[in-house]
């Protein structure tokens, strides 16, 4: 749609979804939020305090997810190496 469209610089899109996440040492939570185009940071400004935004898919990567500060304190202990870290995202492996 990105490179189709002639009104627009940019174009981003997301939809409202809840997602499942759990990992080896994380009981399994649902979470509110977004599923989105990589570009939707860049359009609404939005910069992350730790890692990076989310990149176009690549073939190599599966799915990524980004984490809000409450989940990231509440749910992570606010631990700075959750950056790269494997969870499941609605059942799915990392």
């Amino acid at each position: 749609m990105q490179e189709r469209q002639r009104s627009f610089e940019f174009l981003a899109a997301y939809r409202g979804k809840g997602i499942n996440v759990s990992a080896a040492d994380l009981f399994p939570r649902r979470y509110p939020g977004v599923e989105c185009t990589a570009g939707l940071f860049a359009l609404t400004g939005v910069t992350p305090q730790l890692g990076r935004t989310l990149q176009p898919r690549q073939p190599s990567v599966r799915r990524a997810c980004s984490c809000s500060r409450r989940g990231w304190r509440n749910d992570f202990a606010a631990d700075p190496a959750i950056v790269g870290r494997a969870v499941r995202i609605d059942g799915q492996p990392p």
